[in-house]
């Protein structure tokens, strides 16, 4: 049991960690169009788990970071 408990909860800590492309969107008051080129332009990576492309939230809270630093 403790091991389908703790794959359950990786599995939990996981989703929590990516966010999807409506989710990024929203995140940063822009449009979908937006993220989407932003991706295309390597400016954050993101993986496909199926269909929906989804974005670590840690890298991307550091993309912005680094993009406050530039400034």
């Amino acid at each position: 049991r403790e091991s389908a408990a703790s794959s359950t909860s990786e599995a939990n800590d996981l989703s929590n960690d990516l966010v999807d492309v409506p989710q990024v969107a929203e995140y940063l008051r822009v449009s979908k169009t937006s993220i989407y080129k932003l991706i295309k332009r390597q400016w954050t990576t993101a993986i496909r788990i199926g269909r929906p492309l989804r974005v670590r939230k840690d890298e991307l809270d550091e993309t912005l970071r680094a993009m406050g630093n530039d400034i």
